[in-house]
């Protein structure tokens, strides 16, 4: 898109390329999108003009709409209020690493101590990813960073507050916790059953933790763990004051996730179609539905391959099943596939490739992201006519 990015323009050129492709919008079951009000707005957004357009081709449609779980659950995380120790932790990390002077002096304090780091990671706020990595060095490194910080004249008594740091070492856990949620949710080929399953166990997670530091069980807080371990015995460090912030992260991802709440027993039905119970199934799958729980030879193929390689042995006579699993399979649960395309466009447009064109620029998208095709360059080059070059010889 060459101009403006309102939602009508967004819904135009999005129909644009259904009706160019032939896409058929009655078939059309899902649309995930980010939280940008051209995107979600409840009327003029694209997916409410979207919503109408296929009730026009499919009245009763069961169209879904769901907001990235990718970009939520980083959404959740701004609910921790964290932004006192995270200022703080940049604050000192730009001073550092955004010195030349002080980055070499800094990296040459490490190495005379013998530390096992040599340096101190920068941070990158679109980087969740950088964020963990930061505030973990940083806490192995805050005796480090505080003597640094004070050879250069810096106040230091917030960093040196038995407070501040155990919001940091509690920043540092929860955190990772988070970051591996992330890392679980990202991906190609991800089923929306599988990040739903897998925000489902966060939630069930944050659970454990909350009853856990109400009784100062700091199993799965290992950062916290280990500083309470260092302080002297009469001192008495207390964590249960977290349990408020992971309450408030729980009612979160509670809210944000409600909307993939109304397909949970879809979602059940499509990962366990042999323990799922048969009265509760939509009426249409439950005869089909009884028959493959009774066929032991698709129990075991079901066994063998797994989600979602066991629906294409399903045989044509369970035709509402599959067309029910071809749906599932079909919805996106996050924009991960999107954003990568975005990534990779935006590598390949340079500022020095001024003269590319929208159509080469198409091209390359297309062989650049394209795994299934592979170019069969023998078939290509038989078709073309080989020419030798330089005169052609004669013999007297």
């Amino acid at each position: 898109m060459h101009d403006t990015t309102t939602s009508k323009d967004i819904f135009i050129k999005l129909l644009q390329i259904l009706f160019e492709y032939g896409f058929d919008l009655k078939k059309l079951v899902c649309l995930c999108t980010d939280g940008a009000p051209n995107m979600v707005g409840r009327h003029a957004g694209v997916a409410a003009k979207l919503r109408a357009e296929i009730e026009k081709v499919n009245p009763g449609s069961s169209f879904a709409h769901f907001h990235c779980i990718i970009h939520q659950q980083y959404l959740c995380s701004k609910i921790l209020k964290m932004e006192n120790t995270i200022s703080l932790v940049t604050k000192t990390v730009n001073y550092i690493r955004g010195h030349p002077l002080n980055h070499r002096q800094f990296n040459k304090l490490l190495t005379d101590i013998n530390n096992q780091f040599s340096d101190i990671s920068f941070y990158t706020p679109v980087s969740w990813l950088s964020l963990h990595k930061v505030v973990k060095r940083f806490y192995l490194l805050r005796s480090e960073i505080i003597l640094f910080m004070e050879m250069k004249g810096q106040n230091t008594d917030e960093m040196k507050s038995q407070s501040w740091i155990k919001d940091l070492a509690f920043a540092v856990d929860i955190i990772t916790h988070m970051n591996d949620l992330n890392l679980e949710l990202q991906g190609k080929d991800k089923l929306i059953t599988q990040l739903s399953d897998h925000i489902k166990c966060f939630i069930s997670k944050i659970k454990l933790w909350k009853f856990q530091l109400l009784n100062e069980d700091l199993s799965h807080f290992p950062t916290c763990k280990e500083l309470r371990s260092t302080v002297d015995a009469h001192n008495v460090m207390n964590f249960s004051q977290y349990e408020r912030q992971l309450e408030s992260l729980l009612k979160e991802f509670q809210e944000r996730f409600n909307d993939f709440s109304s397909f949970e027993q879809q979602f059940s039905l499509f990962a366990s179609p042999f323990s799922f119970n048969v009265s509760i199934a939509d009426e249409s799958l439950q005869m089909e539905l009884l028959e493959i729980q009774s066929d032991s030879i698709l129990k075991a193929k079901y066994l063998e391959v797994g989600i979602p390689a066991f629906f294409s042995y399903l045989p044509g006579k369970f035709k509402n099943f599959k067309k029910f699993a071809t749906k599932i399979i079909a919805m996106f649960g996050s924009t991960y596939v999107c954003e990568q395309l975005f990534s990779f466009m935006k590598m390949t447009k340079t500022a020095q490739r001024t003269r590319l064109t929208d159509e080469h620029l198409s091209s390359l998208i297309k062989v650049g992201t394209t795994r299934i095709a592979q170019p069969d360059i023998s078939k290509i080059v038989s078709k073309k006519r080989c020419q030798s070059s330089g005169s052609s010889s004669h013999q007297n």
